[in-house]
């Protein structure tokens, strides 16, 4: 990232202290540790310093998140979705959620724009208890009732999101393999029932988008996974990265977050048919809250539907990676770094909380 306009950065931290008049001093930057990275994420840098606001020495922090076009498909201008988000006015607080605040926005280029951000603190650990995973579905029970869009979706929405999730498997799909699941590996972790529910789930995907296009649209995160919330309090919860924001069913966002929770161990795998049941149920609690009229039975049906549809575009995905003659489990060795988990330990756990979540969304959705 280029170096920060000494302008910018004070304009950035007077809207970030709520002070016209504050004075920035020196500041330090520093790149932002990120498991996942966007594909349209150029830089996430850390800036901090201290300022002399209102007669007194403070210290400040915020992130600037430079965003760029995709270079797999440069002229898509999805790329500007989060800017566009934070500037529609679309992302206002509710009661208990809201979004990391924008503070500044500055365009260096036409292929470039920075999002500077409020840098905020979350208390608890990367591994949170099923708990505070539940109280986060409420609120975005809280939040998705507040988005029910009544016209147009925004063009610059993500509106062909579940366009993949449908999709029937191509001929080049290697869940149809015998073979595959002879493969020593995919039989330990999986077995013969994710064979049987990855059929299940390609059987009724055409049924199942029918009648969740048919339900009443809503805004929704999409990536509400455990690394874009900070848990402030059990009163405050803060969204961040607004990149996949799209249209979709009341139901979308608790069961994304589920399935992602779950697939890289920031909820536990062994619970995950628990995790999944109070998710919903919490979800339905928080849009109750807020008086909007939602047929329980809808919500219910799409988060099932989707927590299957998901689940089993994981599993597709990585099939190849555990049948090989030599498996690679370098992804599993990754996701499982936050809990102790060698490659082999977090694959063990991982298939039955996976192939649980792929049997609960096929139940529930029929």
């Amino acid at each position: 990232m280029n170096k920060l306009d000494e302008a910018d950065v004070r304009i950035a931290v007077r809207a970030l202290l709520g002070d016209p008049d504050a004075l920035p001093g020196a500041w330090t930057t520093a790149g932002v540790d990120w498991r996942v990275v966007s594909d349209v994420t150029d830089a996430l840098v850390r800036v901090q310093g201290r300022a002399w606001t209102r007669g007194r020495d403070a210290a400040w922090s915020m992130v600037v998140k430079t965003a760029r076009p995709d270079a797999h498909d440069p002229v898509d201008p999805s790329w500007e979705r989060e800017w566009r988000a934070y500037t529609s006015g679309l992302l206002r607080p509710t009661a208990h959620v809201r979004p990391a605040r924008l503070l500044h926005v500055t365009r260096p280029s036409a292929d470039r724009v920075l999002l500077w951000l409020e840098d905020v603190p979350d208390p608890t650990p990367e591994v949170w208890p099923p708990s505070r995973h539940v109280l986060t579905a409420r609120h975005l029970g809280e939040w998705g009732a507040a988005r029910r869009l009544r016209g147009e979706a925004p063009a610059w929405s993500w509106r062909v999101w579940m366009d993949g999730l449908c999709a029937p498997p191509g001929e080049d799909d290697v869940s149809r393999a015998d073979c595959v699941w002879r493969a020593p590996l995919v039989r330990e972790v999986l077995g013969n029932e994710a064979r049987a529910l990855l059929n299940a789930v390609a059987g009724a995907g055409e049924r199942w988008e029918r009648r969740l296009r048919a339900l009443p649209p809503t805004l929704v995160h999409l990536d509400p996974v455990r690394s874009n919330v900070r848990a402030v309090s059990d009163r405050e919860t803060v969204l961040l990265d607004w990149q996949a924001l799209g249209v979709g069913p009341p139901g979308a966002d608790p069961a994304m977050a589920t399935v992602l929770n779950v697939c890289r161990f920031h909820a536990d795998p062994d619970g995950a048919g628990d995790l999944a049941r109070e998710s919903v149920e919490a979800y339905l609690a928080g849009i109750a809250e807020t008086g909007v009229p939602l047929d329980g039975d809808d919500v219910r049906f799409a988060f099932a539907a989707l927590t299957a549809l998901r689940t089993a575009v994981i599993l597709r995905a990585v099939l190849g990676r555990l049948s090989a003659s030599e498996p690679d489990l370098r992804l599993w060795s990754t996701w499982g770094e936050k809990r102790d988990w060698s490659g082999e330990e977090a694959l063990r756990r991982w298939g039955p909380g996976m192939v649980t979540l792929l049997r609960l969304g096929v139940e529930g959705a029929s």
